[in-house]
């Protein structure tokens, strides 16, 4: 008998297949219907079947049950979407060394979509890849909670999330930068060189050094309680000079501040006693040994001895 139709159906549709003197083979170039998984239909494929009919009507059919060589499996080709949501890329932690690290990674709504691999999901901090993340399911994916079992350094800290769905689907790599900051700045003032210092120089110069991880760094300077100079750096040396001359002769309490970006700040204080007024001589004199009083008319003996005497008054 010859045959009069082979007809396969899949997906819901029948196709007639054609004969191929090429091939030797019944053929029909399909595409899927839609753009969607098989991963979710029972087996992870969809089921084919084909049916050969001869021209008395007698038919066969074979079908995914019976040749598995009939199992179309279907990839669809969207990959996941990665965001990090905290901390703040760019940000700066100033409240804990351990904070949480929340992301959501999503592969789509769509009934179509394989869905995200939660076995595929990588958290690495500085590099390292972390164990211990808690996933939450949200619509299309999951939600992830991560917070350090140590305390994480000063600085820079950079976090890196990958993932990819059930087709293989690898999602484009989220990165983001946060900063800690635990510690106030490193500051040392060395000039004026001691917590006291005496002058008659009314120009007092301030050099000192400043460093932290979270620049700029805000420098000001005070006399006794007065804002006198207030400028930025970044981490490294400083200089500057005060004229104390307007707040008079005596002693002056000058603090020195370091401020980082986050607030925190480290204080030196020096004391610089300023006297610009000359010494006073108050009393001078020359006397002999007896006590008297060198003069004209009682003059030092030249094998003798004499003293000299002065008062001098100081402020």
């Amino acid at each position: 008998m010859a045959l009069k139709s082979i007809i396969v159906t899949v997906q819901g549709e029948d196709y007639e297949l054609e004969y191929n003197e090429a091939t030797g083979y019944y053929e029909r170039t399909l595409a899927p219907l839609r753009d969607e998984t098989s991963f979710h239909q029972p087996g992870g494929y969809f089921p084919v079947s084909i049916t050969a009919t001869d021209t008395t009507d007698l038919s066969t059919t074979v079908d995914s049950d019976s040749d598995t060589n009939l199992r179309l499996f279907v990839a669809e080709k969207h990959k996941p979407v990665i965001e990090i949501i905290s901390p703040n890329p760019g940000g700066y932690i100033v409240e804990t060394t351990k904070p949480e690290i929340q992301f959501k990674i999503v592969d789509n709504t769509r009934s179509g979509y394989s869905g995200v691999n939660k076995n595929s999901i990588v958290l690495k901090i500085n590099g390292q890849a972390v164990v211990g993340v808690e996933f939450e399911d949200i619509d299309g994916g999951f939600l992830g909670r991560y917070t350090p079992d140590t305390d994480l350094p000063d600085g820079a800290i950079e976090i890196t999330v990958d993932g990819a769905d059930y087709d293989e689907n690898v999602a484009e790599t989220a990165k983001a930068t946060f900063y800690v900051d635990s510690l106030a700045p490193q500051h040392n003032v060395t000039l004026p060189a001691n917590e006291y210092t005496e002058t008659s120089n009314s120009i007092v110069r301030i050099e000192g050094f400043a460093g932290d991880t979270s620049t700029p760094i805000t420098i000001t300077i005070e006399v006794n309680g007065q804002l006198e100079e207030h400028f930025e750096i970044e981490s490294g040396t400083y200089s500057k000079d005060i004229d104390i001359a307007s707040y008079g002769r005596g002693e002056h309490t000058i603090d020195i501040t370091a401020t980082d970006k986050t607030g925190k700040s480290t204080k030196v204080t020096r004391v610089v006693k300023y006297n610009n007024k000359k010494p006073v001589f108050a009393e001078t004199g020359i006397f002999l040994m007896d006590g008297s009083k060198v003069s004209e008319g009682n003059k030092v003996p030249a094998t003798g001895n004499y003293v000299i005497r002065c008062k001098v008054v100081t402020s």
